[in-house]
């Protein structure tokens, strides 16, 4: 014979009535070792509590967590990474050697080639790989 409890029926409930489910935009520096430091979450503690779930995703979209809130406690979260996902640029294996710096700067300049000095060469790319692409052109045509 098992020592297997039966569930009642009240533990049963409709997702939507039993946890909640948040999105958070996070900045693309947050490694997964720093994601789950409470210093990252005070500002957030007041609408999240034990049992709700986080999809976070960094701002230029690299990469992608699942987190689960263990506990609260005033405005100190205890985080758990449940999944973590991160996401290589198509074609590009490593950063080119340049002067050049390719660099996120938010949803409104999205990528952008900054020179030497701190300016804009040119920003508004959608993935690093085309900023790349678009410095390795820049530099030809000086060179030539």
């Amino acid at each position: 014979m098992s020592n297997i409890v039966p569930l009642r029926p009240a533990a049963l409930a409709l997702q939507a009535h039993s946890y909640r489910q948040f999105n958070a935009t996070v900045p693309s520096e947050v490694t997964r070792e720093t994601l789950t430091d409470p210093a990252l979450w005070p500002n957030l503690a007041k609408a999240l509590g034990p049992g709700d779930e986080i999809r976070a995703l960094a701002e230029d979209l690299s990469w992608r967590a699942h987190l689960l809130v263990l506990y609260k406690q005033g405005s100190q979260l205890g985080l758990k990474v449940i999944a973590f996902d991160h996401f290589e640029e198509a074609g590009q294996t490593a950063e080119p050697k340049s002067d050049y710096e390719v660099v996120w700067r938010g949803p409104s300049y999205k990528y952008c080639i900054i020179d030497p000095a701190g300016d804009y060469v040119k920003k508004g790319f959608a993935s690093k790989a085309d900023a790349y692409s678009a410095l390795d052109q820049h530099t030809q045509a000086l060179a030539s």
